[in-house]
């Protein structure tokens, strides 16, 4: 009985094996060419010439909008107030008409001279944030005023030198309500 089942599981194997087979009519590839006439090629041999077909070219989009396998979004948890406070500005409908007012401000300043600068009042501002920068945007003063303008100390400037200011309105929680509006301040 064992000799049988042997017997017929060869049998089976055989058929199986015939069946997976390629078919006798189909002749194999060959790896080197059988033409007597056609010599291989070799790392001597002169390249053959370029495709007249144009390449295909395919617009690909910049790294900074291809899409990534890691989440960029960071939990808020593992970031303190501060740091989550300058990754979200706030911006409310009382911001819409806060502006520098260029007309009013002085844009120039004479060694020795204050220097005045206004901008539009937010109507549930409880105070405005001012700061003056140097060229390299460095923080240089900052103060806080009740009314939207402010007059900078002449001893802030120095001859031949480029500031600028900026300034945002707080809340009764001294929280930025609008982002930072402000202009340069020029030598004459």
């Amino acid at each position: 009985m064992k000799h049988l089942m042997k017997l017929t599981l060869a049998i089976a194997s055989l058929v199986l094996l015939a069946a997976c087979g390629q078919p006798s009519n189909q002749a194999l590839p060959t790896v080197m060419p059988t033409d007597a006439n056609v010599a291989p090629a070799t790392a001597t041999q002169p390249a053959t010439a370029a495709s007249t077909e144009p390449p295909l070219v395919r617009s690909t989009l910049p790294p900074t909008w291809t899409v990534s396998p890691v989440p960029t979004d960071v939990p808020t948890a593992t970031i303190d107030a501060a740091a989550q406070a300058q990754l979200v500005k706030p911006t409310l409908a009382v911001c819409g008409g806060f502006a520098a007012d260029r007309e009013h401000s002085m844009n120039t300043f004479t060694a020795g001279s204050p220097v005045q600068v206004f901008w539009t009042a937010v109507d549930t501002a409880a105070r405005y944030r001012i700061a003056l920068h140097d060229d390299n945007g460095t923080e240089l003063f900052v103060d806080y005023a009740l009314e939207p303008n402010y007059t900078f100390s002449a001893d802030l400037f120095q001859r031949g030198k480029r500031y600028s200011w900026s300034v945002w309105p707080e809340d009764a929680n001294n929280q930025q309500m609008c982002f930072d509006r402000g202009d340069e301040i020029l030598p004459p």
